[in-house]
């Protein structure tokens, strides 16, 4: 489900949506379409709407593991939490690698290990005894 909301989000920016102010999106990725899970964020697209302003209380990384599709890819994902409990995954930001010479991080969060990475970065199943997705 994450690939295609992603995919609606990228053709709302390309119409001219505002990232993070018109346009907000939070993915959560253990959370399913169930009513359950609904009613532990129902309160974050209401906020957008109507809360007042807030300031950004903090910013936290996520580990995301790989996927079926990338299943050589570990990713990061970022929550933005607000003072009034408002979280949104920024749509504005970007990563940095602390040495680009082991790896970079693409837009969407993706860990990508350099040719001679350390054995403990390189994310393919075989070489560091991950099973696959």
């Amino acid at each position: 489900m994450e690939k295609h909301v992603r995919q609606v989000v990228a053709e709302l920016l390309d119409a001219g949506y505002e990232p993070d102010s018109q346009l907000a999106f939070y993915f959560e990725p253990d959370a399913a379409h169930t009513e359950a899970d609904w009613e532990e964020r129902a309160h974050l697209p209401l906020l957008h709407l109507f809360g007042k302003p807030s300031k950004l209380a903090g910013v936290s990384l996520k580990e995301l593991g790989t996927s079926f599709f990338e299943r050589s890819k570990l990713r990061l994902l970022p929550t933005a939490e607000y003072e009034n409990g408002w979280r949104i995954t920024p749509l504005n930001g970007s990563f940095k690698s602390a040495d680009p010479d082991a790896a970079s991080v693409d837009h969407s969060g993706g860990i990508v290990p350099k040719e001679g990475a350390p054995p403990w970065l390189n994310t393919s199943s075989k070489e560091n005894g991950r099973k696959p997705a």
